[in-house]
């Protein structure tokens, strides 16, 4: 996600923070993340594929539940077929839109990592701006964030939207929308420092 564009200036309450946690082992404590270039001691490798494998969750000091991803290799990307198939059931769907998506190759996860389970929350999103009184990009620009307007069913940006306010009911456990990359990156650096573990979002791929 570019560090210049808000989320709400591309797509009006999809935006939501999934959070990617080092895989660690609870004995050694040794971080096992995606970008190591280094090979992790064997044993711990094992251990924590086993856990991946398992289909086991941790559960972090917010309630975030964070479900452990083994290493492996997929498939990433469109085919030619999948492109048409699309088209065939939206003649609108222009074929250069897919363009980024192909040609489609094997892309290998060289080490386990952890995944938030679920889009962040807002009762979690409010616990971080509680702690450190964070104020959001929505909520100190002059443009505002995106919602719902009552009225027209329509959604708009209004200076009254942010993360607290949508136009619709919304409970503690709804995903938390009105964030941007940066207020993103602010939230996994504030919860890293809580719990001394990196925290960041997913890459393209892992997110696949």
């Amino acid at each position: 996600m570019p560090k210049h564009r808000a989320p709400w200036q591309r797509s009006a309450l999809r935006c939501t923070v999934w959070l990617v946690v080092a895989a660690t082992n609870a004995a050694a404590q040794h971080p096992l993340t995606t970008t190591q270039t280094g090979s992790a001691p064997a044993a711990l490798h094992e251990n924590a594929q086993a856990v991946a494998d398992a289909g086991l969750i941790e559960t972090n000091s917010i309630g975030m539940q964070l479900r452990l991803i083994p290493a492996g290799q997929f498939a990433m990307g469109s085919t030619d077929e999948s492109v048409n198939q699309i088209i065939r059931l939206d003649p609108t769907f222009q074929r250069d839109w897919a363009a980024g998506e192909q040609p489609q190759h094997p892309v290998r996860i060289t080490q386990p990592f952890y995944m938030g389970v679920h889009e962040v929350t807002r009762a979690q999103f409010a616990q971080f701006v509680a702690a450190t009184d964070y104020v959001t990009e929505a909520e100190s620009s002059n443009t505002g964030g995106w919602g719902l307007d009552p009225g027209s069913g329509r959604s708009d940006q209004r200076l009254a939207y942010n993360w607290r306010a949508t136009g619709m009911d919304q409970a503690g456990d709804h995903p938390v929308v009105n964030v941007s990359w940066n207020d993103a990156q602010a939230f996994c650096a504030w919860l890293a420092r809580k719990e001394s573990r990196p925290y960041r979002l997913p890459s393209e791929a892992e997110w696949e």
